[in-house]
């Protein structure tokens, strides 16, 4: 994910709520716990306050948003039985040359 890297890498934009401030970079740290809702309410509302002023950021954590979302909400596919069967051989192989 280029864009993640490249505001892991900008911290110009900023947000200062109670004497903290948080910036890009603070918001890629904080992301999981963000969409999780298990953020202290105090550093959640210095992240939405960053993403109103910060297009990247919010672009970054409404792509996370969507992509969780997708992948809830689909159900697996099976897998066809020759690839499961040559997944399995494979990884069989692997793990026995480990084990030597």
């Amino acid at each position: 994910m280029a864009l993640a890297r490249e505001i892991l890498r900008a911290s110009a934009t900023e947000a200062r709520v109670g004497g903290r401030t948080l910036n890009c970079k603070g918001v890629v740290r904080q992301l999981s716990e963000y969409l999780n809702g298990a953020l202290d309410p105090a550093l959640a509302e210095e992240l939405q306050k960053h993403l109103e002023h910060c297009e990247d950021c919010h672009l970054v954590v409404d792509t996370c948003r969507k992509t969780i979302q997708i992948y809830c909400n689909t159900e697996p596919m099976a897998l066809p039985a020759g690839v499961r069967e040559r997944l399995e051989r494979a990884l069989a192989e692997k793990i026995g040359r480990q084990g030597r």
